[in-house]
């Protein structure tokens, strides 16, 4: 819910992603998984969730039309079984995640098994 929070209230934004299929007995599923909304003040969050529970995925996102001045990003990752308990509450915690901007959006690698919440403003 952390990662996802800055969705509630702002106005949906249309996103799109190119992914690669991951595939599991007979089930497949996209790898990467987006959403992007716009901010009062704004901004626009942009959180994305790789799937990939072994390979990290380059992602470059481009926000058709705006003009980003700024980006900053949060990831949430681990071992696929990774969890907080009340014994260990900081196992799996948000850290920094580099991001580069770029003139129409950022680019950035997401880790194995994550979420990350990109922050652009513009």
């Amino acid at each position: 819910f952390e990662m996802y929070k800055g969705h509630q209230g702002a106005k949906q934004l249309e996103s799109y992603a190119e992914t690669t299929l991951l595939n599991h007995d007979d089930q497949a599923v996209p790898d990467l998984h987006v959403s992007a909304s716009q901010q009062a003040d704004g901004s626009i969050l942009v959180t994305a969730a790789n799937l990939n529970d072994t390979a990290a995925i380059p992602v470059t996102c481009m926000l058709g039309g705006a003009k980003p001045t700024g980006v900053t990003a949060r990831v949430l990752a681990g071992a696929p079984a990774a969890h907080n308990t009340f014994a260990a509450p900081e196992q799996v915690v948000p850290a920094e995640l580099n991001t580069s901007l770029t003139a129409d959006g950022f680019t950035a690698t997401l880790p194995p098994c994550s979420v990350a919440a990109f922050v652009v403003n513009q």
